[in-house]
């Protein structure tokens, strides 16, 4: 016995607004290669980034390009909204028929120089900027983004003990970062 059944997904389902959460381009950090979506229902295939340097480098614009499926189906296809941490992007259509592809493009702005491990922004790297470091790790100070860039100095998205232990340890050799 054979059953056929047709199932329709329901449209609040249906990929319609696309938000996409991925790092930021951070001067000496590798191009990102993972991103998650927090809205809109679709699968991250692929993601691209242009120019392709291995890190990022300063005061360079850098477009990433996100291939998406969509988990259920798609909305109306032409009016469907995308966002890039939380910013307004492009999403764009390429090919055709089966070989039909569709992506989101956000150009980010140009990462600027910050000098590692440099917390308070003062050029230098002192115990001050440990201090400042554990105090946002102990939630008793709030940091710019500049200085949480500064701060997240292992470029791995987050900031926690072992960037400042890598301060601490930068200070006492005299090497720096």
């Amino acid at each position: 016995m054979i059953f056929d059944i047709n199932v329709s997904v329901p449209d609040k389902y249906k990929t319609q607004n696309i938000e996409v959460n991925i790092k930021a381009p951070t001067v000496g950090a590798a191009p990102a290669k993972t991103a998650s979506c927090v809205a809109g229902n679709v699968n991250i295939n692929k993601i691209e980034w242009s120019p392709t340097d291995s890190k990022f480098i300063s005061n360079k614009s850098y477009t990433v390009k996100i291939e998406v499926t969509p988990i259920y189906g798609w909305g109306d296809i032409e009016t469907v909204t995308a966002k890039v941490n939380g910013n307004n992007a492009k999403f764009i259509a390429e090919g055709g028929g089966k070989n039909k592809k569709y992506y989101i493009s956000y150009t980010f702005d140009k990462p600027s120089d910050v000098l590692l491990g440099d917390i308070d922004g003062n050029g230098t790297l002192s115990i001050l900027d440990v201090t400042l470091g554990q105090r946002y790790l102990a939630s008793n100070v709030v940091l710019s983004e500049t200085q949480k860039q500064a701060a997240d100095i292992n470029c791995d998205g987050q900031i926690n003990v072992n960037d400042m232990t890598q301060i601490q340890i930068a200070i006492s050799s005299g090497v720096g970062l």
